[in-house]
C-alpha cells in the first residue's frame, strides 16, 4: 500500500475548505521552472531529480503538490519544495514533517 506526503497550505492536506490557499497550477509550474533539481514531467508533474534513490516524482491536484513516497530523499525534496512555495509537508494521516511538525504557519 502506497503512502503519499503532500505540499500544501491548508490546514490539513485534504480537506478543500480553506482552498483560497490552495498552489495554484502556474506557481506550480513556476516552482519547477525555478528549482534546479526539478524538471517537468507532463503538464502537472515535476521529478526530483537529484537523489541517490533515483527520481522522487511530484504531481499537482486541486492545489496540493503530492509525492508518492516518504522516504528521506522524498521528505527533503518536499521541504525544499514547500519553502519555495511557501507551504508546509504533511503525511497523509497528519503527521507534520520539516520545520512545520507542529503544524504551526
Amino acid at each position: 500500500m502506497s503512502y503519499s506526503i503532500h505540499v500544501h497550505r491548508r490546514d490539513f492536506w485534504a480537506d478543500d475548505s480553506s482552498a483560497a490557499r490552495d498552489i495554484a497550477l502556474d506557481e506550480w509550474r513556476k516552482c519547477i521552472g525555478e528549482l534546479a533539481s526539478l524538471e517537468p514531467v507532463g503538464p502537472i508533474s515535476g521529478a526530483w531529480v537529484d537523489t541517490e534513490d533515483g527520481d522522487v516524482l511530484f504531481e499537482w491536484h486541486e492545489g496540493v503538490v503530492s509525492v508518492d513516497a516518504r522516504s528521506p530523499a522524498a521528505v527533503h525534496a518536499a521541504s525544499v519544495v514547500a519553502s519555495r512555495l511557501g507551504a508546509r509537508v504533511q503525511g497523509d494521516d497528519g503527521e507534520w514533517y520539516g520545520p512545520a511538525e507542529q503544524g504551526s504557519e
